[in-house]
């Protein structure tokens, strides 16, 4: 698994939506789905990612990721449109 904070652009606006775990990072153009505290699904599409990279002799860093995302739609858990 991949940590990476996740940004998400929509409506004007651009939040932090914290960390997530990903088995891969995502590459531009791939559709996400994120569910919030209301068990709503959030899809959005990626923009790109960002890398901070470290170095292998410094162990006292660690790599991060952030995946820069445009908000698409949400849906309840029984799949009627939300927003």
């Amino acid at each position: 698994m991949i940590a990476a904070t996740l940004f998400v652009y929509g409506h004007g606006n651009h939040v932090n939506w914290g960390d997530w775990h990903f088995v891969q990072l995502p590459s531009p153009g791939d559709l996400i789905a994120v569910k919030d505290y209301k068990e709503m699904i959030h899809y959005a599409t990626v923009r790109h990612t960002e890398h901070k990279v470290t170095s292998v002799h410094r162990a006292d860093e660690a790599p991060s990721a952030i995946v820069i995302t445009d908000w698409k739609s949400a849906y309840d858990d029984d799949g009627s449109d939300v927003a």
